[in-house]
């Protein structure tokens, strides 16, 4: 199965101003989310970012915010550890479900809050895609075992370019030297 642009959401999970930094890789992590939302903008994917209680752990951070707004993104604030537990983004992920049902995730932390988006969006019939590069955790262990589990749940492992290069489905498209310029600026 392969992604389809007008097939997928991208949800972005707690890339927020406090968090960040405490993640290993952290500079990498949000270049990669941030070339992720550009991505999803030029190609008309709709995105949503969480913020886990943003009233102790800030708003999404800054860098990322930038990206996100060209893209007409929402932001909602949640406190479950599952972004889909909160009924905004339930109620958005649930209108687009027919044309939409395969959700990108990126976002932190592998291991708690975006595994269980992951488990509930599979539990709900979503399919879910696990974007290793553009997901994080504040140490290896929690980063390994949080992927492990979304994989064996059925989550669909991919990074942020072979997601770029599935939406765009050929250098034709329009936006293939856009795209491809994001993709060549993440670091490796």
């Amino acid at each position: 199965m392969r992604l389809d642009p007008a097939q997928s959401l991208l949800l972005v999970v707690d890339v927020q101003e406090r968090l960040v930094p405490a993640m290993r890789e952290s500079e990498d992590f949000l270049a990669h989310v941030g070339a992720l939302v550009e991505i999803a903008g030029l190609l008309a994917v709709p995105v949503l970012a969480t913020e886990q209680a943003p009233e102790k752990l800030g708003a999404t951070h800054a860098d990322l915010i930038a990206r996100l707004v060209p893209t007409g993104a929402d932001r909602v604030a949640k406190s479950t550890f599952s972004a889909y537990g909160a009924p905004e983004v339930r109620a958005w992920l649930q209108a687009r479900r027919t044309e939409r049902p395969h959700v990108v995730l990126a976002g932190l932390e592998s291991h708690i809050c975006v595994q269980q988006t992951a488990l509930d969006l599979l539990a709900e019939g979503f399919r879910a895609w696990a974007v290793e590069d553009a997901i994080a955790a504040r140490h290896d262990m929690g980063y390994r075992v949080g992927l492990a589990r979304m994989g064996q749940a059925g989550a669909i492992a991919a990074c942020v370019e072979s997601v770029a290069f599935e939406w765009l489905g050929g250098a034709e498209h329009p936006a293939f030297r856009r795209v491809q310029a994001l993709v060549k600026d993440m670091p490796s």
